[in-house]
């Protein structure tokens, strides 16, 4: 056959490729170097399919499936692009209950092999190369039709009800249950509920022993006002900076593990304006009783929470045992030193 341009139905040989035609419209191609097009005149690999899908079926044994949103009824399985999005799918369809829409299998007749059997790999354009996702980026998801059920990051996190997890193991809305051990390198941990406690104490304070060492009037009462309410210890003076000891006494409970990080201790103050020497000053000391911090004088007017990190206790916590918190209460004549709540806040063990 000679150089022709065009054919009704038939073959073709064109300048560099062989074709076949139907209706004056080339439907394949076979290139001088052996490369197949269907669908495109300039296949660029062994065998190029354009627009278009690659059916697989069987006739044995299966009935038309009826699925026709994503390939035709009579096919069970189908490669395609998603239009001009790109991106190639892979679609499976079974026929039985117990027949799987899709199955990897890979294997090797090595003995002892070295390398995965089955290897995915993701990553981006980078130049006319490609180079890893980033750690907030996804780089597998599997999802229930619309839902998503686990997805793993770049930085190898993996997400179970999340897209988005922030740790290794990140599992959000539901229980994580575990039939052997769970064995740790580190410390476990953390801000969720299930590994930190609270101690939460009130005045008037339970155990407590009350001391004072000048001048003045001591009363506990409530505060009403709007945003702030607050029950409390008030010391008065009757002359410049008299002042009051309350000994709080707090059994160590026998979960103790470690203190919180930012706030072992928080306790609430309220100080009058242009205090002079009046303030709160808290003392701790450990379950040795040894003084294990000693804090300044906390002189700041109306309510504020006041927290001390674990950092700043030393000493030595037994569980089981007791821990003393001495709030010193300094006021000068006709001013006003209160201390409210105290929360002591811990890891368990």
């Amino acid at each position: 056959m000679g150089p022709v341009s065009t054919y009704t139905n038939g073959l073709g040989k064109q300048s560099g490729r062989i074709s076949l035609y139907t209706a004056s419209t080339e439907k394949l191609s076979i290139l001088d170097n052996g490369n197949v097009g269907i669908g495109t005149t300039n296949p660029t690999a062994k065998m190029t399919v354009a627009d278009g899908r690659i059916g697989i079926k069987t006739t044995v044994g299966v009935s038309d499936h009826g699925i026709t949103d994503y390939l035709p009824t009579d096919l069970q399985g189908s490669f395609y692009t998603a239009d001009y999005y790109g991106g190639l799918y892979i679609v499976g369809v079974a026929d039985e209950p117990d027949a799987n829409g899709i199955q990897l299998l890979g294997m090797t007749n090595q003995a002892s092999p070295t390398s995965s059997l089955i290897y995915l790999r993701v990553g981006k354009k980078s130049g006319t190369g490609i180079t890893s996702i980033a750690a907030t980026e996804k780089a597998f998801q599997f999802v229930n039709y619309t839902t998503d059920l686990v997805t793993i990051l770049g930085s190898g996190n993996v997400g179970i009800g999340t897209t988005s997890p922030t740790s290794k193991l990140h599992v959000n809305g539901g229980d994580l249950y575990v039939s052997g051990n769970i064995t740790a390198g580190g410390t476990i941990g953390g801000a969720g509920s299930q590994t930190v406690n609270t101690i939460d104490l009130t005045p008037e304070f339970p155990t407590a022993v009350l001391k004072g060492s000048g001048s003045g009037v001591m009363t506990s009462s409530f505060d009403s006002t709007a945003s702030a309410f607050h029950n409390y210890y008030n010391w008065t003076g009757n002359s410049a900076a008299q002042a009051y000891d309350i000994y709080v006494r707090v059994l160590m409970p026998e979960d103790f593990g470690t203190w919180d990080t930012s706030a072992a201790i928080t306790y609430y103050t309220n100080v009058d304006a242009t205090p002079g020497a009046s303030g709160v000053t808290l003392t701790a000391y450990d379950t040795a009783d040894a003084s294990s911090y000693a804090g300044a004088k906390i002189q700041t007017a109306g309510w504020t929470a006041n927290t001390v990190g674990s950092a700043s206790l030393t000493g030595t916590y037994t569980d089981g045992d007791y821990m003393t918190l001495k709030f010193t209460m300094t006021a000068d004549s006709a001013k006003n030193a209160k201390i409210g709540e105290v929360k002591l806040k811990y890891n368990r063990e």
